[in-house]
């Protein structure tokens, strides 16, 4: 069977799922702040375990679900959460920024524990749009589009939580 693929839906605030030849197969999610509600869905990826990571952008935080749709915990607190990207060993970065700040301000590619959803380092992102889009450029190394061009963050050691 072919997977199937997600797509956010930010003016919607929900999760729809479609077939690999674009039919679609449901969808869930709505307006709010409670589990399963979004307000702002912006960014998604699914783990090698089937849990699907949403950033629930206006909300602060990332929700996880299974492949059915099902609820199963969040991670809160993390600021306005743009982009997601596996990482290696289990963690998961996220581009996010103050919630109080104007979208598109500078903040950080945030390092998290899948598991436990702890925060385990942090990059600044000093330039304004930076964390629409996180990749991880091989061991481990985060790194970002600002405008034309890329920002490695190879040379700066990201900063540990303690």
């Amino acid at each position: 069977m072919v997977r199937l693929r997600f797509r956010q839906m930010a003016a919607n605030a929900r999760v729809v799922e479609y077939t690999a030849d674009g039919k679609k197969v449901r969808e869930w999610g709505s307006a709010g702040t409670g589990p399963g509600q979004f307000h702002l869905p912006h960014s998604l990826v699914v783990d090698e375990n089937n849990i699907l990571y949403v950033a629930d952008r206006e909300n602060g935080r990332i929700e996880e679900f299974d492949l059915d749709g099902k609820f199963l915990r969040e991670i809160l607190n993390l600021g306005r959460t743009y982009s997601l990207k596996l990482g290696t060993n289990g963690t998961l970065w996220a581009g996010v920024q103050p919630l109080n700040e104007p979208p598109g301000s500078p903040g950080w590619l945030v390092k998290l524990d899948r598991k436990t959803g702890q925060i385990l380092g942090y990059v600044p992102v000093t330039e304004k749009a930076g964390l629409h889009t996180v990749e991880d450029a091989g061991g481990g190394q985060p790194m970002t589009d600002i405008g034309n061009r890329v920002v490695w963050f190879k040379r700066r050691p990201f900063r540990s939580v303690q």
